[in-house]
């Protein structure tokens, strides 16, 4: 399965730091540091990141325009370069997957089971439903019997709330006999006129044909009658919580909603379809004859399966333990044993200003659109592609992880097909900067910690390797907002006296915080097969694999084009690739201890750190200046 994004396995434990109860912005660390330092970003492919929006009209595209100070600069903003580096942070030092909502998902319900209909009613603080009978009724039908324009009918009344207005309401029709259809069904005919008498109902779009004789489109209706009051029956609470779940901000239930008193004053109800158990308890319903079911699982019960640290608030992770934890119900400056739900950041970030004078480009209109979190065959851990999709309605059924956009060795917009061409009103064009634009800002840090603040310098340059980029703004499925990240200019004011100079500190927190993952995911494998490197956890070795450019081929990073794609997608048991590298995550969580190395430790291994580089720099220089040499001799100079 082709796609721009991947997915990076969620961690099946969450890393507390165990100084996390200490945090404070008045009591300093012994071994915390305060100061700021240069953050420079280079665009590495065109860049986007979003400022002013320009909606899309009937003639024109919309428009995402570069970012701008209030001043007029182009810039990107600093809460765009933190989230960008929070994101990093929480997968490399394994922290929850805090920010996700949950909600419980519908799928088109297709199962060949029974389908009733009835009326929804709501009766001394109970909701039920009084069934009735239902044939189809073709929409030539509605359209001859009203007298409305077969055009506008199609074109203009395209949701059940506008054919509702311009029926007037729920319409009692005559119609004839209904008779059996091909599927098994009742079919209706001669509208206005005939033995019977029902309800008109209508679900659903309307058909895009005049004829209504091509394939695909919906061309019929309903007409529910044959109603009887005694056949009510109660709703389970379970069943109309997944009801409410589903339908609760949809345009239909907003329309039927306010109606519900009115209607049941009337003896009708709100038109429903719904199935049964085998117990013959309504077991699902919805307002369309396919209506859309509620998985069983939710999405923080798909979390929870990978583990439950993930909800569970109390913890703190490192990320939020350096960037905060924002919840506006709070405002505290440390974590204490009374309240975790809100703590505040310890690092400042300005808004990065372009450093050059540059123009920006206006790229080919484009779609930005993503799959829906139901796309299960890449939102859920698919374990083996043998074997039938997991689904949220599979009780063991997990989240595919943290989604992002892996970087490419190119860029490229593709063209608009013919059809979504036409249609100016779903497309976008987004205003770059070119590749080569360079951003420059100021980190600020508050009493950091040597390996919190080796945390934030790992995530920044990924520990000095320039292969790797983060990426930022709109355009990233097309290979834009690439960039590169240096931290320069450091001024550091430690919380205790020393003699070493800032070099050695800067490499002691890199140590700091590269040993205590290492420790740390060696104590998780101890009692595993599993590897137990760090950088080839499944989250780091995916994380880096995404932020190398030569890691995909283009053709895989595309998306599957139109919707039917996705359909045939479902059909053909596609599969995202699986992500690299992934033992078998059954850690030992028992197993973990404090971390403390010792500052003394820690600035000696920053010292030998140093000097290595130091040395591998020398013997670099060393051989370019021989291969220089080499280059200026002459042949015969070789020779002799």
């Amino acid at each position: 399965m082709q796609s721009p994004f991947r997915f990076i396995p969620i961690a099946p434990y969450v890393y507390q730091p165990e100084w996390t109860k200490q945090v404070s912005h008045d009591h300093p660390f012994k071994d915390g540091f305060n100061g700021e330092f240069q953050l420079t970003i280079s665009a590495q492919s065109p860049i986007c990141v979003g400022g002013k929006q320009i909606p899309a009209s009937e003639s024109a595209p919309g428009r995402v325009c570069f970012y701008k100070t209030p001043t007029g600069e182009y810039a990107i903003p600093g809460t765009s370069i933190k989230g960008m580096l929070r994101n990093v942070l929480k997968i490399a030092s394994f922290g929850r997957m805090e920010q996700l909502e949950d909600q419980r998902l519908g799928v088109r319900d297709i199962s060949k089971s029974k389908t009733f209909a009835g009326w929804l009613t709501f009766d001394n603080g109970q909701w039920q439903v009084t069934s009735c009978d239902y044939a189809r009724v073709h929409q030539t039908e509605i359209i001859r019997h009203f007298n409305i324009n077969d055009e506008f009918w199609k074109s203009k009344l395209q949701s059940a709330q506008s054919r509702y207005n311009k029926l007037g309401g729920l319409q009692n029709v005559q119609f004839s006999q209904p008779h059996a259809n091909k599927q098994g069904g009742k079919e209706a005919e001669k509208l206005g006129s005939g033995e019977c008498s029902g309800i008109l109902v209508v679900t659903g779009q309307p058909g895009a044909d005049s004829d209504y004789t091509r394939r695909g489109g919906k061309k019929k209706e309903f007409v529910f009658y044959n109603y009887q009051s005694s056949n009510a029956e109660k709703v389970p609470m379970e069943t109309m919580a997944a009801f409410m779940q589903v339908h609760e901000d949809s345009s239909e239930w907003k329309y039927w909603k306010p109606r519900v008193a009115q209607l049941g004053q009337q003896g009708l109800g709100v038109p429903v379809f719904f199935h049964k158990s085998p117990q013959g308890e309504i077991s699902s319903m919805g307002l369309a004859y396919m209506y859309k079911l509620a998985y069983r699982n939710s999405l923080h019960g798909a979390l929870n399966n990978s583990s439950r640290d993930h909800l569970d608030q109390s913890k703190i992770d490192l990320a939020e333990l350096i960037f905060g934890r924002i919840d506006s119900s709070a405002d505290r400056s440390r974590v204490d044993d009374r309240d975790n739900s809100s703590l505040r950041g310890r690092i400042g970030c300005s808004s990065a200003l372009l450093q050059e004078l540059l123009q920006t480009s206006i790229q080919q209109p484009t779609v930005l659109s993503s799959p829906k979190p139901t796309f299960y065959p890449a939102y859920i851990e698919q374990p083996n592609p043998e074997k039938a999709y997991k689904t949220l309605m599979d009780s063991d059924a997990r989240l595919a992880g943290w989604k992002r956009y892996p970087v490419k060795h190119s860029h490229d917009i593709p063209e608009l097909d013919a059809k979504v061409k036409a249609n100016k009103k779903v497309q976008v064009e987004l205003e770059t900067l070119p590749a080569g634009a360079n951003f420059s800002g100021k980190i600020r840090f508050h009493n950091l910690r040597l390996i919190e603040l080796g945390a934030l310098l790992w995530v920044i340059d990924f520990d000095r390797n320039d292969n790797y980029r983060h990426n930022i703004g709109a355009g990233k499925p097309f290979g834009f907002g690439q960039i590169l990240l240096e931290a320069r200019d450091f001024e550091l004011q430690a919380n205790w006296p020393h003699e070493e100079p800032d070099e050695v500190l800067l490499e002691a927190a890199r140590e700091a915080f590269k040993q205590r993952m290492q420790s740390l995911w060696s104590e998780l494998n101890a009692d595993t097969d599993s590897r137990s490197d760090w950088l080839k956890s499944p989250q780091i070795a995916n994380l880096l694999a995404m932020c190398e450019p030569e890691t995909f081929s283009p053709a895989d990073l595309e998306y599957p084009g139109a919707p039917k794609n996705f359909v045939k997608l479902k059909q053909d048991q596609a599969h995202l690739p699986p992500p690299e590298n992934i033992p078998d995550q059954r850690l030992n969580i028992d197993r973990v201890e404090a971390f403390e190395p010792g500052l003394e430790r820690l600035i000696k291994a920053g010292e030998e750190a140093l000097n290595q580089r130091e040395q591998a720099r020398a013997l670099a220089e060393e051989k370019v200046k021989r291969q220089l040499a080499k280059a200026s001799m002459s042949e015969r100079q070789i020779d002799c």
